[in-house]
């Protein structure tokens, strides 16, 4: 008998399969964060994005109190 998947009912080979899955998804998600940091850092290195990112510009060299 075998599920709807056409996996089998061998749960080694349905937790290798899973896992596999899993592995993948999270080097996917792993790729598009380090992705969105790279963006983040280069696009701070250009002064109208960096106004719009942080507020630190605006108080470099400002007494605060």
């Amino acid at each position: 008998m075998t599920n709807k998947k056409g996996t089998g009912t061998n749960p080694e080979k349905r937790l290798a399969e899973w896992s596999d899955k899993v592995s993948r998804r999270l080097i996917q998600v792993v790729a598009i964060l380090l992705l969105i940091m790279a963006l983040a850092q280069l696009s701070m290195q250009n002064d109208i994005v960096r106004q719009f990112l942080t507020s630190a510009d605006r108080w470099e060299g400002t007494p605060l109190n």
